[in-house]
């Protein structure tokens, strides 16, 4: 009766329970009724009892994977990543100069890194303090490691979704002949897919590598078993995923769809969410294309078509929205020449959207009918289009500072109309500070008091990534001196206002409703009945980025400022990578800070100062 809990003997009938090992999740006991003769003996019936028991625990422990079936997976993943990498090289557009290349090469040796420590430590991953110091030693700048810590994020959200796991089971029923893996078995296959990634990218190192020659070696190096197991995965490779346009859609808007802790970047995440699945589905309904292998370079050629014929405004009501875009189209034939055909930009976008789809469906082994040239779709911007959102003019600065939000208004609710009432909120703050300091709308609308800072002998803006709203890139984290005329104006009164108030953001009222709205987007209504009321015509090419444009231009007609102090202050990308890497402005702030002074004072302040009293 050894190992057997015996319960009962009703009878005939003999029971018996066993506690089953803790690796056993399904169940913690395993019970046994047997109908056995008077005369049976409890030791034979324990005997047959243990032995079932052992079948039992036997068929359990096999859905292991075994270390030779993990090399076998691994060694065949790490080919097939090795060819994509391949692939995507020489179907890749040339680095337009040696900072892209590295960059390239950059980006490939974060994921591989990121690939590595998720492998190991599944969605506990992090970048440790020794991890730090490791990647450190091995030559990794702060910026690398930066992008390690994106890449882990990127990748631990990936293993999570619903398509990931899904993948992992197709894979472990080709390869490994396990069409019903538990969760301990599909969480070895992730990681095996993740070690893959890592090990093809370190064998392909940009810098000396021949990816070709990588491959071959890989696939005739000699394993330690036969390799008949896989042949099913190779096979099946292009019966993994679906082929209907549908079906990818829903896939790459998953693995773009993903969660994040940072409430800024989720709002980023959810809006190229949003434009992405709008660009794709047009181009769906537009084509009617219903499988990606069917599609041809006539169908692209026709989707543009589609966008140069469309309105310029359509689906902004309910009964636009109802309308097919056949509907649509038919209705564009009825106006006149000038309200029809997206802009260039626009178009160009929508192209950018198809050929990342395009790449995520070639990543994965679903190709189109025939070779695609996206770039030959793209549209050239005219000289109307790269002058889209013009400077202001001194007289459209004169206009605008006598509108009665700055003159006085009747009330809060009718601040369009003269009166005696002055608010000093973001809409009026907002303009000023922004064609005084070239900030973008965002920057400064969604701008926290912990960026203003009036205690350094040079008061400044310390614009960096907030809970409000992210940057546009790398470059636009600065230091930006306050332009002297906004002590005069009031400004540094109202900031220290909102400090003793216990206020957090420097425009409090423009907080959105909604987690997917934007301070700029609050602000923007009220904003454009401004220019519309101020500008007339010339509106339609003047927005609020007019300030920035116009902050440009002012200085850089100035021949006594250098370039770089420009682009300093207003997050412009340097082009050469030794300003770009070298010039930390933050470390270095009180030197950046009595440069970048006097030239913002060089920006005419007349317009607000003859204005506002």
């Amino acid at each position: 009766m050894t190992g057997l809990n015996y319960v009962t003997r009703r009878g005939a009938i003999y029971v018996w329970r066993r506690r089953l090992p803790a690796c056993v999740s399904q169940t913690s006991y395993l019970q046994i009724s047997l109908r056995t003769p008077r005369f049976s003996t409890a030791k034979i019936l324990a005997n047959l009892v243990n032995a079932a028991f052992a079948t039992c625990i036997s068929g359990m422990k096999s859905q292991r994977i075994t270390q030779a079936e993990a090399q076998r997976f691994l060694s065949d993943l790490v080919v097939q990543q090795l060819e994509k990498i391949e692939e995507e090289r020489y179907y890749e557009p040339d680095a337009p100069s040696p900072k892209d290349w590295r960059q390239r090469y950059l980006n490939e040796r974060a994921r591989a890194v990121a690939a590595r420590l998720v492998a190991a430590r599944g969605g506990a991953a992090d970048l440790f303090p020794e991890d730090v110091a490791d990647l450190k030693k091995e030559g990794f700048s702060e910026r690398d490691i930066d992008n390690v810590r994106n890449e882990v994020a990127v990748l631990k959200a990936e293993i999570t979704t619903q398509t990931y796991k899904d993948e992992s089971q197709t894979m472990a029923e080709t390869a490994l002949g396990r069409p019903d893996c538990d969760t301990f078995a599909l969480r070895k296959v992730g990681m095996l897919r993740l070690l893959a990634e890592a090990e093809a990218l370190e064998r392909s190192d940009r810098r000396s590598a021949n990816t070709v020659s990588t491959v071959w070696e890989t696939a005739t190096r000699k394993l330690p078993e036969p390799q008949a197991a896989l042949e099913p995965l190779r096979a099946e490779t292009n019966k993994r995923y679906s082929a209907e346009m549908t079906s990818i859609v829903a896939d790459y808007i998953a693995g773009r769809d993903r969660a994040v802790d940072d409430l800024a970047e989720q709002k980023k995440i959810t809006k190229d969410v949003t434009q992405q699945r709008a660009i794709l589905s047009q181009f769906a309904e537009a084509t009617k294309v219903e499988k990606l292998t069917d599609l041809r370079q006539e169908d692209l050629y026709y989707y543009v078509s589609v966008l140069e014929r469309l309105p310029k405004i359509y689906r902004k009501n309910a009964e636009d929205q109802a309308r097919t875009l056949e509907e649509i189209l038919e209705r564009a034939e009825e106006l006149p020449a000038d309200q029809i055909g997206l802009a260039p930009a626009t178009i160009n976008r929508n192209v950018t959207a198809l050929q990342g789809f395009l790449k995520f469906a070639k990543s994965r082994g679903t190709k189109p009918a025939e070779e695609l040239d996206l770039s030959s779709l793209r549209k050239p911007c005219g000289d109307n289009e790269r002058s889209a959102r013009l400077a202001f003019s001194e007289d459209d600065m004169a206009k605008i500072t006598s509108h009665p939000v700055w003159t006085g208004c009747q009330s809060s609710v009718r601040r369009n109309e003269k009166g005696a009432m002055i608010i000093t909120d973001g809409l009026y703050w907002g303009p000023i500070v922004a064609s005084l300091s070239g900030t973008r709308r965002e920057e400064i609308m969604g701008m926290t008091l912990d960026e203003v800072d009036l205690t350094h002998k040079h008061p400044h803006l310390h614009i960096r990534k907030n809970r409000n709203r992210r940057l546009k890139n790398a470059a636009s984290e600065r230091l930006v001196p306050l332009h002297e005329a906004l002590a005069q104006l009031g400004f540094h009164d109202y900031v220290a206002d909102l400090k003793a108030r216990g206020e957090v953001d420097l425009f409090p009222e423009l907080k959105p409703q909604n987690e997917n709205g934007s301070f700029g987007d609050v602000f923007y209504g009220k904003w454009k009945q401004i220019t519309d009321s101020q500008l007339g015509e010339r509106a339609q090419r003047r927005t609020f980025h007019s300030f920035r444009h116009r902050f440009i231009s002012v200085l850089r007609h100035d021949t006594d400022v250098p370039k770089e102090l420009v682009q300093d202050l207003v997050g412009h990308k340097h082009q050469d990578e030794t300003d770009g890497r070298y010039r930390k402005m933050i470390d270095f702030r009180d030197q950046i800070l009595e440069k970048l002074a006097p030239v913002v004072n060089q920006v005419p302040a007349d317009a607000w100062l003859n204005t506002v009293k």
